[in-house]
């Protein structure tokens, strides 16, 4: 439990310090909890290949807001999904050495005693916008207050924009604590990445394009000391440590102090109404669930599910596939084999490994209208397992039943 907190508000460097409310109260177990202790990668199978190519980056002019000595951009393509790139950007020098050291340092001095304590591997310094390690939050609030945030709102053009949440994570490749799976940040309105020790490990940060493990590429080896990473929640990233040991500052934004306070994801629905297929998928997600701050519609999320799925998301694909191998009112559609296993091929060609066991599973079953095929099964198991795939490996290990729907949703 906390014991102090501090709510960030949308003021200006110097009123921040003055005006922000003290709260005292005690919390529930942080929500980071179940993130901290990382996860190993799955072994025992040679897993198809990543490109460890450097991310490509292009000039992009001064920097905004004149923050950092240069700003570059990346255009990120997934080859299946008929929409615009999105975009990420790098800022040179955003924090300065000395910053960086210090944060590390402290970082390292907090650490528990055990590799099983959280602590040990990570700290949160902010959360739901309350401040909840008052010694590594003081360290680094001149950087938030005069230059991170700043920059933020100028590259978002809102002046609204707040801190939710912060942590200083690490991944270490010795304690198997190495790899964190391809997620988007849904309940961030955008995220800035500061790594901490950059040239020191192997591996890193990695932004997975499309729905293939292939599809990734890694940042880290672009990153030199006090850069920092700018993507909104579009973005599907994921980490791999693959020697030594990484340390990094994230940050998640929320778009205004009072979505932070509500919990709420207003740009959802924004970007989704826009046309963008990755907020249309996670729109319908919380839509379907009622979740972050989303009110639950089944009907809606059916409509926004298959506008991504009819641009080619994979995500969207499988899981609108899902619904139809079900059927009924809970799932908001009626139940059709054909068009669960039209759907599951789609993202499964596409190169999503939780289609891929989906597939597998209804040939190795004789599900969905499909004969009986162990063997086909096994192909479908085997690309599944080749992206590292635990469930897939685990079967083409020691084969057991599982029912059609059993890829599950290991990459959602």
């Amino acid at each position: 439990a906390m014991n102090a907190a501090l709510w960030l508000l949308p003021v200006g460097p110097a009123a921040l310090r003055a005006s922000i409310a003290v709260m005292t109260a005690d919390h529930a177990p942080s929500k980071f909890a179940a993130l901290m202790p990382g996860e190993d990668v799955v072994t025992g199978f040679e897993l198809d290949p990543v490109d460890v190519r450097p991310l490509e980056w292009q000039p992009h002019g001064s920097p905004c807001g004149g923050f950092g000595s240069a700003e570059l951009v990346s255009e990120i393509v997934d080859p299946a999904v008929s929409t615009a790139p999105r975009e990420i950007f790098l800022l040179r020098n955003l924090l300065s050495g000395d910053e960086i050291d210090a944060l590390l340092s402290r970082f390292q001095s907090l650490h528990g005693a055990t590799a099983h304590d959280p602590s040990h591997r990570a700290r949160v310094l902010v959360e739901d916008g309350r401040v909840a390690c008052p010694d590594l939050h003081a360290l680094l609030s001149p950087a938030l207050e005069t230059r991170i945030l700043p920059y933020v709102r100028a590259r978002l053009g809102d002046s609204r924009v707040v801190v939710a949440d912060a942590l200083i994570r690490a991944y270490r490749y010795d304690d198997r604590q190495q790899a964190l799976p391809p997620h988007f940040d849904v309940t961030a309105y955008a995220t800035v990445i500061v790594p901490l020790n950059p040239g020191s490990y192997k591996g890193g940060l990695y932004i997975q394009q499309g729905a293939s493990r292939t599809s990734r590429v890694f940042v880290d080896p672009t990153f030199q000391q006090g850069d920092a990473l700018f993507h909104r929640f579009q973005v599907m990233h994921g980490v791999e440590v693959t020697a030594g040991s990484r340390y990094s500052l994230v940050l998640w934004l929320s778009d205004c102090a009072e979505s932070v306070r509500a919990g709420a994801t207003p740009w959802l629905k924004v970007e989704a109404d826009r046309g963008d297929v990755y907020a249309q998928f996670l729109y319908a997600e919380a839509r379907r669930t009622g979740s972050h701050g989303v009110p639950k519609d089944v009907e809606d999320s059916i409509r926004f599910q298959a506008r991504a799925a009819s641009q080619g998301h994979a995500l969207s694909q499988h899981r609108l596939g899902m619904l139809y191998s079900m059927g009924g009112a809970e799932s908001g559609v009626p139940q059709s084999d054909e068009t669960c296993l039209r759907l599951w091929r789609a993202a499964a060609a596409a190169g999503l490994a939780s289609a891929q066991m989906s597939v597998a599973s209804a040939y190795w079953n004789g599900a969905l209208g499909l004969r009986r095929d162990r063997e086909r099964a096994r192909v479908w198991l085997g690309k599944a397992a080749r992206q590292g795939h635990l469930e897939a490996a685990l079967m083409l290990r020691g084969p057991r039943r599982t029912e059609h729907g059993g890829g599950g949703e290991g990459n959602l």
